[in-house]
């Protein structure tokens, strides 16, 4: 007897996280947008506001997301949502702020620029999406950065709050960190290229491609603490440029003062699974830096940093290592460490075991590159003339839609 065939239809509803919406103006921060000059179907996050010593405010995010990698010209729009969330209709997102400056990327140590908001769309009192944590619905509550800054320490609990990954918790795992980052020839960034950052710190898995620009904080108390800039390939560390030398580097390039617009100190609740944090007890033990993490005396921190730069030129030559950061011993209790991050697959020509009074820890990782969203896999190049952009693009869209982990 001959089979049937039969047709079956399903719908699947997903649920964006509100970082990938299209806002209402006032929008709210740790939302998704991009330079409207990117030429490209990009996404990243436009992850505070800042206002400087005239009242004037600005979005702060990356050279990266809002400045092209220092091509911009002062006064190009930027988007929100940007392109990857609008399914690159270069016609749907809203001009919510123009761009203003970025201090030189190749040499200022920080991946940062600020564009100053169009009057009335962007919420004035600077806040973030999921900064309040998270209602019984499962949506976020938007709440204020605190307005007062802090410097990262090894073993601090910090938020992010992001266009990709939502609202998502870690702990500060290095600090003082030498750190290469890969930019791509793409979202208006004509020429690649990779530089190195310093001064830089190191979290672990809280952020994907997308994040770039979210603000980390303090979890404890919501002051600023870094702007997350680069994302290892293999998912593993995000590196941030700390707030201060943020700020301090804005002012330079614009003769300004700025201060971070937020409110009183609070507390942070992430969700009790945020991203990434499911792992098997396999996977922890081949990543021992996850396991504990214990905070450093400042004099120890110190110490070994002096020592990290001492032979930072040395290290640095070799092509296996990708960067270098002060971290815990993996074996001496409330010792520091001269972690050096080694590019999975290659192996370093020499590396001792120990500098001075320091032990050296060698941590795999993938590259560390620019963490804007474009899209991993291959697409379609986006472009005006797109007339049905969910019939284009709708396949990379499924795949750039999360949904938030169950409070």
């Amino acid at each position: 007897m001959p089979i049937q065939a039969k047709s079956v239809s399903a719908s699947v509803t997903v649920t964006p996280l509100e970082n990938q919406e299209q806002q209402t103006f006032p929008i709210k921060l740790g939302a998704s947008g991009v330079n409207a000059n990117s030429q490209d179907c990009c996404s990243g996050t436009l992850g505070s506001l800042l206002q400087d010593q005239n009242g004037k405010q600005y979005i702060l995010s990356n050279n990266h997301v809002l400045g092209r990698v220092g091509h911009a010209s002062a006064g190009e729009a930027i988007v929100q949502p940007g392109y990857v969330d609008a399914f690159c209709n270069f016609a749907l997102p809203d001009t919510v702020a123009h761009f203003t400056a970025a201090p030189p990327i190749q040499t200022s140590d920080v991946d940062a620029a600020i564009a100053q908001v169009v009057p009335g769309a962007v919420d004035i009192h600077g806040e973030i999406i999921g900064l309040g944590g998270i209602a019984s619905d499962g949506s976020y509550i938007p709440a204020p950065a605190a307005n007062t800054t802090v410097d990262a320490v090894v073993g601090m609990d910090v938020a992010k709050s992001g266009r990709t990954t939502g609202l998502s918790c870690g702990s500060i795992l290095a600090v003082d960190g030498l750190i290469v980052i890969d930019l791509s020839a793409e979202c208006g960034n004509p020429t690649g290229i990779s530089v190195t950052f310093d001064h830089q710190v190191i979290a672990g898995d809280i952020a994907t491609y997308g994040d770039s620009g979210s603000l980390i904080v303090e979890a404890k108390s919501a002051r600023p603490v870094g702007l997350l800039a680069g994302i290892s390939n293999d998912g593993s560390f995000i590196t941030a440029n700390p707030v201060n030398d943020v700020l301090s580097e804005l002012g330079s390039a614009t003769k300004n003062t700025f201060t971070f617009v937020g409110g009183q100190q609070h507390s942070v609740e992430c969700p009790t699974t945020s991203y990434k944090k499911t792992e098997s007890s396999d996977q922890r033990v081949s990543r021992p830096w996850v396991q504990s993490i214990e905070t450093l005396p400042p004099d120890e921190i110190s110490r070994a940093t002096l020592v990290e730069r001492k032979y930072a030129q040395t290290l640095m030559q070799d092509l296996a290592v990708l960067g270098l950061a002060i971290g815990a011993s993996e074996t001496d209790h409330g010792r520091a460490s001269i972690w050096v991050f080694v590019e999975k697959g290659k192996v370093p020509s020499r590396l001792p075991s120990t500098l001075d009074d320091f032990t050296v820890r060698v941590v795999p990782s993938g590259r560390f590159t620019a963490g804007i969203d474009s899209s991993r896999l291959p697409r379609p190049r986006c472009t005006p003339s797109i007339t049905d952009p969910l019939d284009s693009v709708q396949g990379d869209r499924k795949l750039e839609i999360g949904k938030r982990p169950t409070p």
